[in-house]
This record gives structure tokens, sequence and C-alpha cells, in this order.
């Protein structure tokens, strides 16, 4: 069984088609995850909220000076605004072409004991990551650890996988420093920290209040799976599992975007 440190391998799914509906389902997200812009206004106004306020300049009071400024800003907005539409309708004539060749695969439950699944056919290795917790952040969402190696001294990698099998699937990895880690993607957040044997932290959604959760240890079959990465045309899929000590798990998709390379949302099964 790998490891995920080790080079994934890639598979090709066989062809078919989504209906219109998840086709613009499909777009939208895509065309949003897409923009590089968006991302970076939304980490800007994540700053800006959380930095302290700004002294008055004094020296700034022209106000032709200040008109220009507003005209410029006006002008920048309608440029902006026409570019992303520019690149929205660019990412749908993409996603339709994309469509008409894959269709995205219902989510399989995983067998604990068995280190290969089966996807539409084909056959897919699956593997632990190392180092785990697991916990409930509520009843139906479950979250899981993985800390690279030096975590005892409070130092290494850390991957965050929070899912409950429908709506909810984030996947964020960072640096956990002093025991702590701040996981962020500019639309979802994972903060935590270790006290011994037990993680505490909160898992922020996008536009939601933070959710408390506790991890522990996994023991036995429990822990953070994944299953190699399915080759899509330009769009590579991954597939990961929650597992609890009880034996229940949560498990989705993450779809990376072939233009900046991060995690997107993924089309629903018709």
């Amino acid at each position: 069984m790998r490891s995920p440190g080790n080079a994934d391998t890639h598979h090709t799914l066989s062809e078919a088609q989504l209906s219109r509906r998840d086709l613009l389902k499909f777009g939208f997200g895509l065309a949003g995850a897409a923009t590089v812009g968006a991302v970076l206004g939304a980490c800007a106004s994540r700053e800006d909220e959380e930095a302290p306020a700004a002294e008055p300049d004094d020296d700034q009071d022209d106000e032709a000076a200040e008109s220009t400024d507003h005209e410029d800003a006006d002008t920048d907005d309608q440029r902006s605004d026409l570019s992303r539409a520019e690149a929205e309708a660019e990412y749908e004539r993409y996603v339709e072409e994309w469509l008409e060749e894959y269709e995205m695969f219902e989510m399989p439950e995983l067998d604990i004991s068995a280190t290969e699944i089966e996807i539409q056919g084909d056959t897919y290795d699956v593997w632990p990551y190392q180092n785990t917790w697991v916990g409930e952040v509520t009843d139906d969402l479950f979250i899981a650890l993985s800390i690279g190696e030096g975590y005892a001294g409070g130092s290494g990698d850390v991957s965050a996988y929070a899912c409950d099998s429908g709506d909810v699937s984030v996947y964020l990895s960072g640096e956990l420093t002093d025991g702590e880690a701040d996981l962020d993607d500019c639309v979802d957040r994972i903060q935590l920290s270790i006290d011994g044997d037990e993680i505490t932290g909160t898992l922020t959604l996008e536009d939601q209040e933070p959710l408390d959760f506790v991890a522990l240890p996994a023991e036995g079959d429990a822990g953070l799976y994944r299953a190699e990465t399915i080759e899509m045309g330009d769009i590579e899929v991954t597939t990961r599992w929650v597992v609890l000590e009880d034996g229940r798990q949560r498990g989705a998709r993450k779809c990376r975007n072939p233009w900046t390379g991060d995690c997107m949302w993924c089309p629903m099964p018709r």
C-alpha cells in the first residue's frame, strides 16, 4: 500500500454526458473557482477585515484628486466585470465540451479491508494517510487530520479534511508550528491546536459561524483515506474518506482546477 507522499498514479474514466442543469451548476462553480482575481479578492477582503483601521491622511484633501480616483476606480471595476464575464463564458464553453466527454461518478463506499476500489468498472488503489486524528464536527460532518514527521515536536506538514458526504467537502493543508495551525483557502478555514494526544479546533465554512471540534488519534481502521487520482481530460479528481472508529464514514470527490491547480467543486452525478 503506497503512502500519499508518493507520486500519484492517474487513471482515465469512461465517457458519458451530464444533464444541462448539472452542466450549468458545474460551469458556474468552475468559473468562480478558476477566476484568480475573485480568490485573491476574497483573501484581500479577509485581510482588510482583520487589519486595524488606517489613520486619516490630512495631506490628501484635494477634491479634484478624489474625483479622479473615483473615476479611475469605476473604470477599473467596469473592466474587472467585463473580464470576469468573458472568463466565465470561456469556462462555460470549456465545461460544455468537457461534459460531452465525461460523467462524474457516484461516490463509492470504502471497503476498509481492501486496498483497491472499483469506480465505473475501473479499479483504483486506495491507501490511508499516516499519523491521523479523527472526530465529529456535527452528527453528519466528520473531520480527519494527518500530520507529517516531526509533529511530536509541535511542527510538521498538516492536512485536514472535513466531509459530510453531501454539501461539505473541505480539504486544506499547511504547516503546524508550535502545535498550532491556521489553514485557509480564502473560502473555508480550519484552525487547530494540539494538546497532548488531543486536537481541538474550529471549522469555519463560507459565510457560516465557526464549528468546534475535537479529534483523537485514529485507532483500528479509523483514519483518512484516499484513492489514486483519476484523470478526466484536463481535470483531475481525488476521492477521500473519513472513517471513525465505529466504522461510520463520510466521503466525497475534489476536482483540481486545470487553470490554477487549486481544489474546486465537482459536478454531481446526473
